[in-house]
């Protein structure tokens, strides 16, 4: 049997790309609770939080 070589940038890729669906989760659901919330205290909270 032969043992699979061990690429360690392969899951630097894969964490790196993990990161960055998390975050585009996290900003598009920021955006759409912006966009349903009618409340103005909180709508500039989600303006600030996307801003940064």
């Amino acid at each position: 049997m032969e043992e699979k070589k061990n690429i360690p940038w392969r899951k630097i890729a894969i964490t790196g790309g993990v990161v960055c669906c998390v975050l585009l989760a996290i900003n598009l659901g920021l955006e759409i609770a912006y966009s349903v919330d009618f409340d103005s205290a909180r709508r500039a909270a989600y303006v600030h939080i996307v801003e940064k």
